[in-house]
């Protein structure tokens, strides 16, 4: 995803990679929570893990990314532009349709709400 900076007009991009498109969960809107809930970050656990699910899959050995990189490719520290990580998942009627929702805050807000095309 591409973002435009509001302040300096900078090209902002957010990559989500490391996971199957077609393993997403298919979902209605008010189900978002069910989809792929996951924090920013490399080699990151998902917010909510069993213990035996951690032991199982360590997060180390996950493929599983989220990264924020301005206009230059370097890192932006996504606590200071208070993003906790992303959620996925398809549309409950059209496959080929990502929901992308950004949180915020602990998970407490919900900052956007975006839609890709694949």
């Amino acid at each position: 995803m591409v973002f435009k900076d509001s302040k300096t007009s900078e090209i902002n991009r957010f990559f989500i990679s490391g996971f199957k498109l077609n393993r997403l969960p298919q979902l209605p809107v008010e189900d978002y929570p069910q989809g792929l809930y996951m924090p920013m970050g490399i080699g990151v656990p998902p917010f909510f893990l069993s213990y035996q699910n951690l032991e199982r899959n360590p997060p180390d050995k996950s493929p599983y990314f989220s990264v924020l990189l301005d206009s230059h490719d370097k890192w932006i520290n996504h606590h200071e532009v208070a993003i906790d990580g992303p959620v996925l998942h398809r549309d409950i009627n059209n496959p080929n349709l990502i929901h992308v929702y950004l949180l915020s805050y602990e998970r407490h807000s919900l900052v956007g709400h975006y839609l890709l095309k694949i």
